[in-house]
């Protein structure tokens, strides 16, 4: 699940460096560090005030503070102190931290420190992003810092500058005993990232979780889990993951679950491109033909977990069954039961292959190489065409 934290930035307890008090709030309970899951966080002050103008004509304060609490509003949580926005809404601004793939009991937990220690907290709600109002203001307006896991911190900068990176929280994660890395988040949520601004695709997200949630061995924790390790690995591989989600929710005659099949196969075959894909150039894989989507497997996983380990084997042996199944499944007869528990289990190899290496099956350049690709070749036109503009 998503959760948002709401703090005064001028609340008690809380000096001109806010961003290291909240910072350290949110450390000091450990509620965080107690998640094995990858959690990640975005920070910033909600940008209300310089929006508004947008939506609503002739905006005074009040219609400010009233979106604030639309924005703070979750479909089922709403531990908001409504009275202090409208206050805080008038003098100050409200910064946000977004917690993602947390679940609600840590979330909870979190929520019920925070009050008993700090006098600027404003309360917590939580968060879907085919919500209009959240996915505007949290997922697009707020800046993606850290990934949390455990004891892990991983924060983050973009397209390889890394040398010009902020990573002054360093010595706050440390002093909370978290080991520091940092990671590069490629072209994503950048202006080369098409997927960025696109609505659709946040609802799709949400919708495949709720979809996903009432599968064999799915409850909604780890709906929530697999939907985040899939979904920021490629978008267009999780879209394809997604029509197979629909394809099975409403398959009820024998040729709707031979299309279910289908889309499982596809999907198949197209992660295992992805695989092919991110894996370092090395001749051995090269040689793999195109048509052979099992052995790509294979093969990333020799490099992502050592050729011949027992984790190679037992996933590799896992996508191998599930391969078999769609090809046949296409083609024959298959109860809605049998093509239900196979869709689950391939959802579930996918994030388990993930989860064994997530930062090598992570690409952040990938999905959205073509428009920067694009766009360098339009500015060497014009510098070779002597244009400065």
């Amino acid at each position: 699940m998503k959760f948002v934290y709401a703090f005064d930035c001028r609340g008690p307890g809380l000096s001109g460096s806010y961003g290291d008090d909240i910072l350290r709030l949110m450390l000091s309970p450990g509620m965080l560090s107690r998640s094995t899951k990858s959690i990640r966080v975005s920070i910033g002050d909600l940008l209300t005030s310089m929006r508004i103008q947008e939506i609503v004509q002739n905006a005074g304060w009040d219609d400010v503070a009233d979106m604030n609490l639309r924005i703070l509003t979750g479909p089922s949580i709403n531990a908001i102190d409504r009275t202090a926005v409208h206050a805080v809404t008038r003098r100050s601004e409200i910064v946000c931290w977004l917690v993602e793939n947390l679940d609600s009991e840590l979330a909870w937990e979190q929520h019920e420190s925070l009050l008993a220690n700090s006098g600027a907290y404003l309360g917590m709600a939580d968060v879907r992003f085919d919500d209009p109002a959240q996915w505007f203001f949290l997922s697009n307006g707020l800046v993606r810092k850290y990934r949390l896991q455990g004891s892990d911190a991983a924060l983050f900068y973009s397209m390889n500058d890394e040398e010009n990176a902020d990573f002054m929280d360093t010595e706050v994660f440390e002093e909370y005993g978290y080991a520091v890395t940092r990671e590069d988040t490629g072209l994503r949520w950048t202006t080369f990232d098409k997927y960025y601004s696109d609505a659709s695709l946040a609802a799709r997200v949400e919708l495949f979780e709720k979809l996903i949630s009432g599968l064999p061995g799915i409850d909604p924790s780890l709906a929530s889990d697999v939907t985040f390790l899939v979904e920021e690995l490629n978008p267009d591989l999780f879209n394809n993951l997604h029509a197979l989600a629909r394809a099975i929710e409403g398959a009820e005659t024998m040729d709707e679950l031979a299309h279910a099949a289908l889309s499982g196969r596809r999907f198949f075959q197209d992660f295992a491109d992805y695989l092919y894909e991110v894996v370092p150039v090395d001749p051995a894989v090269q040689r793999i033909p195109m048509d052979r989507s099992k052995n790509r497997v294979w093969a990333y996983l020799g490099l992502a977990v050592g050729d011949g380990t027992p984790t190679q084997r037992a996933l590799g042996k896992r996508f191998d069954r599930l391969n078999r199944f769609f090809n046949a499944a296409i083609h024959s007869s298959r109860s809605r039961a049998d093509v239900e528990n196979h869709c689950a289990e391939l959802i579930l190899a996918v994030s388990d292959l993930i989860r064994s290496n997530p930062d090598a099956a992570r690409n952040p350049y990938l999905a959205y190489a073509d428009p920067f690709v694009e766009s360098m070749s339009i500015l060497s036109r014009r510098i070779i065409a002597g244009q400065t503009r």
